[in-house]
């Protein structure tokens, strides 16, 4: 099966037979892609014998001074027998000095599913990283990667590299420890105290401290990059890796930005400390509850700003030119909806939509909103603008008027009702779409679903739409006229009730141990408004019932079936009519945390600390018309 594996932030793919890098829009951050320095002539193929042949996957190699110099290679050829373990090159200095080198494979697999979710996925995941004397079995899974780890610890700066009987043209960049001996140069953490400390920030960059290619800014946001600064960790955490050539690989990526970063910062503080905060940016939610990462998930322009912020050819102006263009060429700010039918506006009876704002930019501007029209001009009074804080969220509640409503046709021949809101902040403007269909209940019932994963970083920040549940845990509901009930002689039968009923998937494995164990399986079902909910409930797959609106109401398990399956759980729950609003308007939203800890919902998905899913509308009159 094809692996898809986020290092960083996009796709990596894996070819064995090569055993190859495939640096593509979001290749390894280790590498510099683009054309400067020198070129894939003066590089070239390397042969370090008669039998192998060492083809590097970068243009241009920069060595940092006093460090372990770690080169992506594709090996072709065939290792001699000799070379049992460790195989070392003929590696050598421009002068003939020989120095230590090894040629080292490593794989990368995808985290396991239950520590992904103690990340909450916000992130792209790290990858379990293990390095290999030889290469791996031909059946082996993961990605796959060959690696020319070269010691040049106590090599002085200048001149290029002998490896085998191949000349390679080296870029050398200066120590660290050199640029931060400028009085001038801090290098301090790119986040303010109160920021950095955050517990959840800590929760979502975990597989920030737990990558070899993404450590760099992990210590940048935390702790800065000055040589001297001790790593901030957590405590268990041990800050380095145990495997040395992971280790080299960290330790390279952050003397390269060290010094890219406090060159800058020698000759101009502000533009220094512009680009340390776009580099590391966060965004504050809910108040101050929520620090969450909102920085740049295109590697390849990171890998493409730090080669030219090491270019030797470029002076201070036009290396300060490229960081500005950098930073102008980030999104100032983001808009999206949280829940197209939040609430029901008390004077008008519309429904109201709850978006949201994030102010990207380090100084404060007026937001505010406007629905359009059919024809795209802005109607309705504009409310009065709010000021929001430098990088940071907030959320407006906009009832949708009658006559920003039209009416569209989706994919599969339905029509759907929709309407757009014009969210401004300061000189920026963006529109976002707001689902206003009221869906009309009718026999035999109401499909919902699918559920949505949490959103990612990366699906918000770049509107990539949402991901998909895998289909062995996938979750399907309906909503359905229950049986008559019954009523006692001489009485007319009651109105059916209405029923919910929801089918979650998941492989055999996962399944309850015994009907009377805890499930780690569960489904809440919130219905009503956003703000006053009639009814939130959750239900587990063990048939555990909690009505967490009202803790202090009992009895209500007597409302819900459980029945479990191999590959499935079903539960269907009966809706209280008073739940349901006038004129037969059902609010409702689901979400599902499965027994990996990955949840999804519907309608909309969910940022991962969002505490409550967005709602539809469901006109449950239409089953009589």
């Amino acid at each position: 099966m094809a692996l898809i594996l986020d290092i960083l932030s996009g796709v990596v793919t894996k070819r064995r037979d090569t055993a190859r890098w495939l640096w593509e829009a979001s290749a390894a951050a280790w590498l510099g892609l683009g054309g400067c320095g020198a070129t894939p002539g003066e590089y070239g193929r390397v042969w370090v014998d008669e039998r192998v042949l060492l083809e590097p996957a970068d243009q241009r190699t920069d060595a940092v001074t006093g460090h372990t110099l770690v080169i992506p290679v594709e090996v072709r050829g065939s290792l001699p027998k000799k070379a049992a373990g460790v195989y070392s090159p003929d590696v050598r200095l421009a002068d003939g000095s020989p120095v230590k080198a090894a040629l080292r494979w490593i794989t990368v697999h995808p985290t396991d599913a239950m520590d992904r979710a103690g990340s909450w996925s916000w992130l792209p995941e790290a990858g379990r990283w293990k390095t290999y004397d030889h290469p791996p079995p031909a059946d082996a899974s993961g990605l796959v990667m060959a690696v020319l780890a070269v010691d040049l610890s106590d090599a002085p700066a200048g001149g290029d590299l002998l490896i085998g009987r191949r000349r390679v043209a080296l870029n050398w960049v200066p120590s660290p420890a050199i640029i931060a001996s400028d009085p001038s140069v801090r290098l301090g953490p790119a986040l303010p105290p109160g920021v950095r400390d955050n517990p959840l920030l800590s929760v979502m960059t975990r597989d920030e401290r737990h990558s070899p290619v993404r450590r760099w800014r992990y210590r940048l946001m935390s702790s800065g990059l000055h040589p001297l600064t001790p790593v901030s960790v957590p405590a268990g955490d041990a800050g380095v890796f145990a495997d040395p050539v992971l280790e080299a690989m960290a330790a390279q990526k952050e003397a390269r930005w060290s010094v890219a970063i406090g060159t800058i910062e020698r000759r101009d503080p502000d533009l220094a400390a512009d680009l340390s905060a776009r580099l590391c940016a966060v965004v504050i939610f809910d108040g101050s509850r929520v620090v969450a990462p909102a920085w740049a998930t295109d590697q390849s322009e990171l890998d493409a700003l730090l080669l030219d912020l090491l270019d030797p050819s470029l002076d201070h102006e036009a290396r300060s030119e490229r960081v500005r263009a950098w930073i102008g060429d980030s999104p100032p700010a983001h808009a999206w909806v949280i829940d197209d039918a939040a609430e029901r506006d008390a004077e008008s009876g519309a429904n109201a939509a709850l978006a949201g704002v994030v102010n990207f930019e380090r100084r404060p501007h007026l937001g505010w909103t406007a629905w359009a029209d059919a024809s795209g001009r802005e109607i309705e009074a504009r409310p009065d603008p709010v000021t929001i804080a430098p990088m940071s969220a907030s959320t407006v509640l906009a009832p949708v008027p009658a006559d920003a409503v039209v009416t569209l046709r989706s994919a599969d021949g339905s029509e759907v009702k929709a309407a757009a809101l014009t969210v401004h902040l300061g000189p920026w403007e963006s529109r976002v779409v707001v689902d206003a269909t009221a869906t009309p209940a009718e026999p035999p019932g109401v499909s919902i679903g699918p559920l949505v994963p949490d959103v990612t970083l990366e699906g918000f920040l770049g509107g990539r739409g949402t991901r998909a549940v895998e289909r062995s845990w996938a979750t399907r509901a309906s909503l359905r006229r229950g049986a008559w009930e019954e009523a006692p002689p001489g009485h007319s039968p009651s109105v059916a009730p209405w029923e919910l009923h929801i089918e979650c998937s998941r492989p055999d494995s996962e399944r309850v141990s015994s009907p009377g164990s805890v499930a780690g399986d569960q489904v809440r079902i919130h219905v009503g408004s956003r703000s006053a909910p009639a009814l939130v409930l959750r239900v587990d797959e063990s048939g555990a019932v909690v009505r967490e609106d009202d803790r202090g109401l009992m009895g209500y398990s007597a409302m819900v079936r459980v029945t479990r399956e191999p590959d499935r759980w079903t539960a269907i729950v009966r809706v209280p009519s008073d739940a349901v609003e006038s004129r037969g308007i059902l609010r409702i939203g689901l979400e599902r945390t499965d027994s990996r800890g990955l949840r999804s919902a519907w309608p909309r998905a969910m940022l991962p600390w969002q505490a409550v899913p967005g709602r539809a509308v469901i006109d449950l009159a239409a089953w009589d018309r």
